[in-house]
């Protein structure tokens, strides 16, 4: 008999715990861990470092390249920055106890940033296993729509001499600025 309340009671103490851990929202923790900026700098500075970019912004200059490549990434995102969310949001909930997530949030960014700091390897660690497919597939889902809209242009020499030219000076910084990058401000990619 003690034995059956001693597991009750065992029993009881986990509901509870798990109660009080979903007591910490959701919401919160995203707003802390601000998963849409990391995928859009990741998948922005991914695409934008290969030569698929390189030939396609070459090809299309960069106003057209900006028209062809900054609608293509909003859709990745899109697409893609639900399961980047939920796996930042598992990873976090893993690996960073309830207590030290709370008081993280009621820190604010720049504070509660520090307090995590000794946990972000581990963070970082299962968050490039379990997401890097998903930046992948979405580096190559932008890739191949900017790269579709090159090859379609019909570029002079003179063109494509101004393109190159036009690419040696690139900063691609505020380059998706006209667009509504989600986590890009104007000031960034």
């Amino acid at each position: 008999m003690n034995a059956m309340r001693l597991l009750t009671v065992f029993f009881l103490l986990g509901l509870a715990a798990r109660a009080h851990a979903q007591d910490l929202k959701d919401d919160a923790i995203l707003t802390l861990a601000m998963p849409d900026r990391q995928f859009a700098s990741f998948l922005a500075s991914t695409t934008m470092r290969t030569q698929t970019f390189k030939i396609a912004l070459g090809s299309l200059g960069i106003d057209a390249g900006a028209k062809a490549y900054c609608p293509a990434l909003v859709d990745a995102l899109e697409k893609h920055l639900p399961t980047w969310r939920a796996n930042l949001l598992s990873i976090y909930r893993e690996h960073i106890p309830q207590a030290t997530l709370k008081d993280a949030v009621e820190r604010g960014s720049l504070d509660g940033s520090r307090l995590l700091a000794p946990y972000m390897n581990a963070v970082g660690k299962d968050m490039q296993e379990k997401s890097l497919p998903i930046l992948k597939e979405a580096a190559a889902e932008v890739l191949t729509t900017f790269f579709g809209a090159a090859s379609k242009t019909k570029a002079s020499d003179e063109e494509k001499a101004a393109h190159l030219k036009e690419l040696a000076e690139f900063n691609p910084r505020g380059f998706c600025a006209r667009y509504a990058v989600p986590g890009i401000s104007a000031g960034s990619r």
